[in-house]
């Protein structure tokens, strides 16, 4: 599967474009996708796609920014992912 830069979508980050393109090439559905992001885009996209937010602090710029932002899950690490999918 290939996916497009950023610059391929009308709208990139924080709009929902770029994530629900991925969402329709992946045959998934919104409320069953994770968006895993250490950005604060990542995580207004993932919003703005309906999908599940996560953040992932292990390469964030800004973790206060993160966790401000409220995502519906936070990883510290990425075997952190493991677990929350697991768990």
């Amino acid at each position: 599967m290939r996916f497009r830069k950023a610059e391929d979508v009308v709208l990139p980050k924080p709009a929902a474009d770029a994530v629900l393109e991925a969402v329709r090439r992946l045959e998934a559905r919104p409320p069953e996708t994770w968006m895993i992001g250490d950005w604060i885009m990542d995580l207004q996209a993932a919003r703005a796609a309906r999908v599940t937010a996560v953040a992932a602090l292990w390469g964030a710029r800004d973790p206060a920014a993160l966790l401000a932002a409220e995502p519906d899950y936070v990883a510290a690490r990425p075997a952190d992912i493991v677990g929350l999918l697991s768990g």
